[in-house]
């Protein structure tokens, strides 16, 4: 997470609701936005600068580099996932103020305790896994495949091979991630 502590999440969105938007959709829809760039662009430079220092070939991962093309392909269709992200975001907030069993109308609302966390990211992970594996099987399907063939022209794994994809799969991959939360009243 971008920010390490409450207080210094809570110190931004101070700031954010006081000087570009009172609106507190719009402040936690940043707030998502932003957490989720931040920790891909640390992991894809991590994986970058691991694949040009050669480890994945002198630790046999792959013998062969990654296609720069692909690469630079998944960096530029970052603006279009935003596209695609943003709105998702935006109802998932909304979602979880329509949710009966939610009790967070605010992104100033505190955390739960560690316990009731911990229970939903175990929940929420086997939904999301689940929910994932009937996407990708359905992608796989005659009708979806042409949603879904732009992934597999991955031929060597790099950083940002699941950002090769179509804005289908795109949307199917994140709706997974955002809604089962907000229909569950997860703070997560």
């Amino acid at each position: 997470m971008l920010f390490l502590t409450s207080s210094n999440y809570t110190t931004f969105l101070h700031w954010f609701l006081a000087n570009v938007s009172a609106n507190e959709a719009h402040a936690a829809v940043f707030m998502m936005w932003l957490n989720t760039e931040v920790m891909y662009a640390a992991v894809v430079t991590f994986f970058y600068f691991v694949e040009k220092s050669n480890k994945f070939q002198t630790q046999k991962i792959h013998s062969q580099p990654s296609d720069a093309n692909m690469f630079r392909d998944a960096i530029f269709f970052k603006p279009i996932a935003w596209l695609v992200d943003v709105p998702i975001y935006y109802l998932s907030f909304c979602m979880m103020n329509w949710s009966s069993s939610s009790n967070i109308r605010s992104p100033l609302d505190p955390l739960p305790d560690a316990k009731t966390l911990a229970c939903h990211v175990l929940i929420l992970t086997a939904i999301f896994d689940f929910l994932f594996y009937l996407w990708h099987r359905a992608l796989h399907t005659r009708f979806m495949w042409k949603f879904h063939k732009k992934h597999h022209e991955v031929k060597v794994s790099f950083s940002c091979a699941n950002d090769h994809e179509s804005v289908v799969e795109l949307a199917g991959n994140i709706l997974w991630k955002m809604i089962p939360p907000a229909l569950l009243g997860c703070h997560i």
